[in-house]
């Protein structure tokens, strides 16, 4: 016990020393070691507020991080990398071909078929929907189901559409938006992609025609302005259930490289309306044809699902819409604060299925606020506010969700893991406090 004394006196005395030492050194010496010049030494105490000691026990990369900052002045590294990817992508002429990815693909394809230049492309396997549990098929010469999943699991990319079947209830679809569209057959205990190559894998928004469940429609380009967006080709369309997708040719263009949602007439699937960074857009064939409906930039549409000349739009800065002719036309709804700045404000909104004359909005306003709507999304009044459920990020995490059943519950979900909103009648103007008559409770 008293030779560990004495070896952790020597350690504690050698540190001691060696703190001293560093803090007798002048500048001149601090330089050197650091070799940095003098003139730059102090620039770095001065922008960063640090001490010689601190910059001489720095990581080496993280100095280095520092010394480059103060070299380049205004230099933003997010800035410059969405710069190189977007020269990357250019022709010759400076421009990026909305529709690059996909003719790239079908120039490759038809190199494969009319060269023997390439190796013979391996069969899709997304067209076949695997037999889990089983050994699949050679692909490459790896047997899939002999690898086994070791993550990681905590970063995986991002989900902004999830699409069930209407009847069976194990199936559904999702899209990531740098990921594609991926199903599941048994009710979400394992996912299969689709398809790999349907010409853009940032899939925002997902569809189904109401009147045949193979019909599918996927919106792509991630609209929320985030540095890791990726930016879509138009809308895509499947006619059988999404194992195979080809692109509506008229979406190809940059009015369409960001889909933020989809809308499909509940009594006719040919009706659809494109909420896009662009305005909304509106088709009556399918998706064949595309007339532009509102210039104002739009994350979120809706049908009401009982009545199909109603609809709902929203929007960044408070903007709401409704239209009662079907979307064909567009007026601003009242009630919402109308806030000004870049990305600001953003406004989800909901139909209440049991009754759509209600409709919940969720604001990105004051970390998170909730209104609703008795005339069917014309006007609106505030309902709840002080729970903080989107924080900073409501620009991006949104999102709301009215009960079919019970019109007075509504989910909201932000940065929070989820908060159920029970409403209570008579409800107050606002209810923030635990005395209020709304309760709130995290899932």
């Amino acid at each position: 016990m008293h030779r560990r004394f004495l070896l952790f006196l020597l350690m504690v005395m050698t540190a001691l020393n060696s703190r001293a030492a560093q803090d007798s050194l002048n500048d001149p010496q601090v330089a050197r070691q650091l070799e940095v010049s003098v003139p730059q030494l102090h620039s770095l105490r001065d922008q960063y507020n640090l001490t010689n000691d601190q910059l001489l026990n720095m990581p080496a990369g993280q100095f280095q991080v520092l010394v480059t900052d103060l070299s380049h002045p205004g230099f933003r590294r997010h800035v410059e990398e969405q710069n190189f990817r977007a020269l990357k992508m250019m022709d010759e002429h400076g421009h990026i071909p909305p529709d690059g990815l996909l003719r790239a693909l079908e120039h490759r394809h038809h190199h494969v078929k009319t060269e023997n230049d390439l190796s013979p492309g391996v069969p899709d396997p997304s067209t076949n929907e695997p037999d889990f549990g089983f050994p699949g098929p050679l692909i490459a010469g790896i047997q899939t189901n002999s690898w086994t999943w070791l993550g990681p699991g905590n970063i995986g990319g991002r989900v902004r559409a999830i699409l069930p079947h209407p009847t069976a209830t194990n199936i559904l679809w999702c899209g990531g938006v740098d990921g594609g569209i991926w199903k599941t057959t048994n009710s979400g205990a394992a996912w299969f992609p689709l398809n790999d190559f349907i010409g853009n894998l940032a899939v925002a928004s997902l569809a189904m025609d109401p009147t045949n469940a193979n019909v599918l429609f996927a919106g792509t380009g991630e609209g929320t302005y985030n540095l890791d967006a990726i930016r879509g080709a138009g809308i895509f369309k499947s006619i059988d259930g999404g194992s195979n997708w080809f692109q509506l040719s008229v979406t190809a263009s940059a009015s369409f490289q960001y889909v933020s949602r989809l809308a499909l007439d509940p009594n006719n699937g040919q009706t659809i309306l494109a909420a896009t960074r662009s305005g909304i857009w509106r088709s009556t064939n399918g998706g064949t044809n595309w007339n532009q409906r509102l210039t104002t930039e739009v994350l979120c549409i809706a049908f009401n699902p009982a009545d199909s000349t109603q609809a709902i739009a929203s929007g960044y800065n408070g903007h709401t819409f409704y239209s009662i002719d079907g979307g064909q036309s567009w007026v601003a709804a009242t009630g919402i604060p109308a806030v000004s700045g870049f990305v600001v404000d953003r406004v989800e909104l909901a139909y209440s299925s049991s009754n759509p004359t209600i409709v919940y909005a969720s604001v990105d306003n004051s970390s998170g606020q909730v209104y609703r709507s008795l005339d069917g999304g014309h006007t609106y009044a505030l309902r709840n506010t002080g729970n903080n459920y989107l924080s900073s990020q409501g620009w991006y995490d949104n999102v709301v969700w009215a009960d079919p059943i019970n019109t007075n519950t509504v989910l909201v979900g932000g940065t929070m893991s989820g908060a159920a909103l029970t409403v209570a009648r008579p409800l107050p103007t606002l209810a923030a406090t635990a005395e209020a008559s709304t309760r709130i409770s995290t899932l």
